[in-house]
C-alpha cells in the first residue's frame, strides 16, 4: 500500500507535463486554477478532469487544493458546465482547525459536490457517460466511511485518488 507521501509526489510528478500555468498579470488579478488530465489515469476522451485551486483561506497563487470535475457535454449551451467533487475541513478558515491540521491530527471533514448553475443543473439526465460518471461520483461521496480530514491519511488528495480509482473502474 503506497504512502500518502508516495501518491502525492507520484501525482505531482504525472501533472506537471499536463499542465498550463497562467501568466504572471492572470496569477496576481485572480486565483490560480490549475487544470488537468493525467494520462496515466484518465482516458483521453474522459469527462473526468482534476482542478488544482487555492486552499480556502489560503493565497490565491498557491494552488495546493484539488477537486475532481466532470465535464457535461456542450450541445447548445455557450459554455462548459462541471460537476466538482472534493474534500475539506468543515470549518477550514477557523484557527483552531488550523493548528490542528498543522499538528498533524484529524478534524471533522466535509464531502463537497459543486453542481453547474441552476439553469444547466435542471436539465434531464440523458445516460451520457459524464453524466453516469457524476452519479457514480456522488455513490462514491456518500458511502465514505471516514468523515474526518487529516494531512496525511485522508485528504483533498487522497480523496481524489480514490474517487479517480473508483471512477476508472466503469469507464471503457
Amino acid at each position: 500500500m503506497p504512502t500518502t507521501k508516495m501518491v502525492l509526489l507520484f501525482c505531482w510528478t504525472l501533472l506537471l507535463p499536463t499542465i498550463s500555468f497562467p501568466t504572471v498579470s492572470n496569477a496576481l488579478q485572480q486565483p490560480t486554477r490549475i487544470v488537468a488530465k493525467p494520462r496515466f489515469l484518465i482516458a483521453k476522451d474522459s469527462p473526468i478532469q482534476l482542478e488544482c485551486c487555492p486552499l480556502i483561506g489560503g493565497p490565491s497563487w498557491l494552488p495546493l487544493h484539488v477537486q475532481v470535475a466532470i465535464v457535461l457535454p456542450v450541445e447548445e449551451r455557450q459554455e462548459e458546465s462541471k460537476y466538482k467533487f472534493d474534500f475539506v475541513p468543515q470549518q477550514a478558515t477557523e484557527p483552531a482547525t488550523l493548528l490542528r491540521l498543522l499538528t498533524l491530527k484529524a478534524v471533522p471533514g466535509e464531502l463537497r459536490c459543486f453542481a453547474p448553475r441552476d439553469d444547466m443543473a435542471t436539465l434531464p439526465l440523458d445516460h451520457s457517460p459524464a453524466q453516469l460518471l457524476v452519479q457514480q461520483a456522488q455513490e462514491f461521496q456518500n458511502n465514505q466511511a471516514d468523515p474526518n480530514l487529516h494531512l496525511l491519511r485522508n485528504n483533498c488528495w487522497t480523496f481524489a485518488w480514490r474517487l479517480l480509482r473508483y471512477l476508472k473502474q466503469d469507464y471503457r
